[in-house]
């Protein structure tokens, strides 16, 4: 969704794709403190920017994507504020398949299925999990899928609203 909910309601996006190069496209999705995750993308973005594409290993960007994680919630993230999640596509080049990684407090991990953050999250998971017990999923069906679970959380939870932005990371790098 693209409401910010706060001390009043806001409505921007919250997806962020970026087309590296050739060899590489990485996309933020968050929720939670817009400053903090931002400082993060923003971070990110520049630093893998920064490395050859004979660097931007799986291995190197998860390592760069979790020292930023770890060091905006050691620094600015207070218990009680200031909190953030992150979903982050990534496609390299070298790699046959983009990949999902999903921020876990100061922890950044590949996510094999599907992650949902937000105050809706609950909703997301009661809709989305059955789904991924049934089959493997086609594109179509997960798009059609992320629709129905965003409508309903945007109907019952009063955190979720505005416009829905949908990005999909395809497996040659392209959005």
């Amino acid at each position: 969704d693209s409401q910010y909910t706060g001390g009043m309601k806001l409505y921007k996006k919250k997806i962020f794709p970026f087309r590296i190069d050739d060899h590489c496209s990485i996309a933020f999705a968050f929720a939670g403190h817009e400053g903090n995750a931002k400082m993060v993308i923003q971070d990110s973005r520049e630093a893998i920017a920064e490395m050859s594409p004979a660097q931007r290993t799986l291995k190197a960007v998860r390592q760069q994507l979790r020292s930023f994680v770890k060091s905006v919630n050691h620094d600015y993230v207070c218990p009680d504020h200031g909190g953030f999640d992150l979903i982050v596509a990534l496609w390299l080049g070298a790699h046959p398949k983009a990949r999902l990684l999903a921020t876990s407090g100061s922890a950044l991990i590949d996510v094999y299925d599907y992650e949902c953050f937000g105050t809706g999250s609950y909703l997301g998971h009661f809709l989305i999990r059955p789904s991924f017990d049934i089959c493997p999923m086609h594109t179509e069906h997960a798009l059609l899928l992320a629709a129905r679970t965003l409508a309903a959380a945007k109907r019952h939870d009063e955190g979720c609203g505005g416009i829905s932005m949908f990005w999909l990371l395809r497996d040659d790098g392209t959005f």
